[in-house]
């Protein structure tokens, strides 16, 4: 896979300011360098060696080098890569020895991402103020060396203490209170700060002449409020009421890039990788708000854009909400006849004055199947027995729970409905009311008749005996099973029934069937009529379908 490097500078040296010349025998002769490594697809290369070559060129970006040196720094698991210029493998040159303040010095970085020593990606970039604070090494000056005596101290610095970096809670308030953007607008990340044009301009330093801004070429010359040069040996430690701030001696006070990334995760902040649908412009394209106070966006299609929208303008309705009115709260007249035709019981209702006393049972504890009842002043639980009851209805006033008919009652009942008795017998058989033929050897049959007499029949699609046909025949509803014995065609019944069963058997290849009207389903075809046409293929099995109105039939 092919790998891309990003490169991030960070030159971080002790002297900056109006301390760059003060800092004489303490410079160091070191320069901090990071540089992040991602692959083609902008993934974080992490936990790999990468093969890098600085070299530090004099005059322009071609000029002469004056050192060259080697790195094979490992990525840390967010793909950064951290290297100290001047402490790696000597190539050519003497880093100590560099003249810094002999004109502009330049940067050359190559990388192999492979980590050898093939470089395919390389960058130049020139070394702007911060680095020539390695000149303050043998630069003079005299100072009081009190702090006390430095003039147009910045307001920031005024207490006497540098740590101006801002606690994350302190970041999320400015944010809050000022209105910056937490979410990318346009989908880049490096379009914020509306640089001007940077060609041509290599080594200038943005200025503002107050309304916009501009590159612009300043030297150590231009800078104001430079402290007179009067005795002082150039040593930090020399320096008198030193805030506690800078007592380490270290004012970096610089982000690193893990904090960054830190307050990036922790507040949602979008970067160039999270653009949700690769659209850099539909993200909060709002038309202006100016005068636009209480309406809703809406589009016609095209373009978005406020409008006052009423209730009158909405579609789709509820039935319920139609008329405008969503108070669905019931009146106290509503309530009031809901109590009134419903029966409930209220305060104005109450019968004994008491809304207490409804349920006012005795203890249940030991009374086990006992019955709730009253002296007149108070209920209890009793034992009661059918003597104890009044008002018995008279058919059970003998305490006889024997409710079968007597003979006599029998017989009132059969006079009064008119019910058959052998001495009112119709035709004067006592014997033909059921006649049912014998039983034995029937089982599973069912009672049919001719007109004249009844017989057990067998229910189709059940083993009825065989019908052979000898010539042309419709079949009844009933039939089953049929063998066709020559060359005749057997006609399906003219009504059957849903799911009737037929099973037809030949001995000819020229016998026939007819649907009689309904079509004949076999395989893939459908036919009016079939013959066997191959004795060898001499059965055919059809069910009917009322749903298709049709056979349905194999072979």
């Amino acid at each position: 896979m092919k790998k891309i490097v990003t490169i991030l500078i960070l030159m971080l040296l002790v002297a900056s300011g109006l301390l760059i010349q003060q800092l004489k025998a303490q410079a160091p002769t070191k320069l901090s360098y990071q540089a992040i490594i991602r692959n083609a697809d902008n993934e974080i290369l992490a936990g790999e060696v990468v093969g890098m070559q600085i070299s530090i060129i004099q005059g322009t970006a071609d000029g002469t080098v004056q050192y060259v040196e080697t790195h094979m720094p490992l990525s840390n698991p967010n793909g950064l890569v951290i290297i100290t210029i001047g402490s790696g493998t000597v190539v050519s040159g003497d880093f100590s020895t560099i003249d810094w303040s002999n004109g502009d010095h330049f940067m050359k970085t190559e990388v192999d991402p492979e980590g050898g020593t093939s470089y395919t990606i390389s960058g130049t970039s020139q070394l702007l103020s911060v680095p020539y604070a390695l000149y303050a090494a043998s630069a003079g000056n005299v100072f009081s060396g009190s702090y006390d005596d430095l003039t147009d101290v910045p307001e920031g610095l005024s207490d006497g203490d540098d740590d101006t970096q801002l606690t994350e809670s302190e970041v999320d308030a400015y944010v809050a209170d000022n209105g910056y953007l937490t979410a990318e607008v346009d989908g880049s990340t490096t379009n914020e700060i509306e640089l001007p044009e940077q060609g041509g301009n290599s080594g200038k330093v943005l200025t503002t002449d107050g309304s916009s801004p501009a590159w612009s070429t300043v030297s150590y010359n231009d800078l104001t409020d430079v402290p007179a040069s009067e005795s002082f040996d150039g040593d930090f430690s020399s320096l008198t009421s030193i805030p506690s701030g800078l007592s380490d001696g270290d004012d970096d006070t610089q982000l690193s890039e893990s904090q960054v990334d830190t307050y990036v995760a922790n507040n949602g902040y979008l970067t160039s990788f999270t653009e949700v649908d690769g659209s850099i412009t539909n993200e909060i394209e709002l038309p202006t708000q100016t005068g636009n106070s209480g309406k809703m966006l809406t589009t016609d299609g095209s373009s978005p854009a406020w409008s006052a929208v009423s209730f009158d303008d909405l579609t789709d309705v509820p039935s319920g909400l139609s008329d405008g009115d969503d108070n669905t709260q019931l009146s106290e007249s509503q309530v009031d006849t809901y109590v009134s035709n419903n029966g409930y019981l209220t305060s104005f209702t109450e019968v004994d004055g008491s809304i207490t006393n409804e349920i006012e049972l005795p203890t249940q504890t030991g009374n086990s199947g006992k019955m709730l009842t009253t002296d007149g002043s108070s209920p209890s639980w009793s034992t009661v027995s059918f003597n104890d009851l009044s008002d018995v209805p008279s058919g059970i006033s003998d305490g006889d729970d024997n409710t079968q008919l007597s003979e006599s009652q029998v017989d009132t009942y059969v006079s009064n409905n008119g019910y058959l008795t052998s001495f009112t017998e119709v035709d004067g058989s006592v014997t033909n009311e059921l006649e049912l033929p014998a039983q034995t050897g029937n089982s599973g049959k069912y009672l049919t008749t001719d007109g004249s007499s009844v017989s057990w029949d067998t229910p189709s699609g059940s083993s009825s005996s065989v019908k052979t046909i000898s010539g042309n025949t419709t079949l009844l509803s009933t039939d089953h099973t049929v063998i066709i014995n020559g060359a005749f065609t057997a006609t399906f019944p003219a009504s059957p029934t849903d799911g009737q069963l037929l099973i037809l058997v030949t001995n000819s290849s020229s016998a026939g069937i007819n649907g009689n009207g309904r079509s004949l389903l076999v395989a893939n075809g459908s036919f009016s009529a079939l013959t066997f046409a191959d004795v060898t293929s001499n059965m055919y099995t059809f069910v009917y379908s009322s749903t298709i109105n049709a056979w349905m039939g194999t072979y």
